[in-house]
């Protein structure tokens, strides 16, 4: 699934995202939530959101993501990372 097709819909964006099976780079997940890698690799040092390292590399899973988007709410700012 291309990032295009994530982002395309709005309404079932986390539907798109669960059905996604393809491992997440950063610079991908970043272009889906609309903030930099930056703010990404932030999280993951802080153990904010749910990753996975392959030797010096990050990747995110799709469904991981969605189930991490659910818990935080609309407009919550409070990060938590899954168990």
């Amino acid at each position: 699934m291309l990032i295009a097709e994530v982002k395309k819909d709005s309404r079932d964006f986390l539907e798109r995202l669960v059905q996604c099976e393809k491992l997440l780079t950063v610079r991908e997940l970043a272009e889906i939530l609309a903030i930099s890698d930056k703010t990404i690799y932030s999280y993951v040092a802080r153990n904010l959101i749910p990753y996975y390292k392959i030797q010096s590399n990050v990747r995110f899973r799709p469904s991981d993501i969605a189930i991490w988007l659910r818990r935080q709410g609309p407009g919550g700012s409070q990060f938590r990372p899954s168990s």
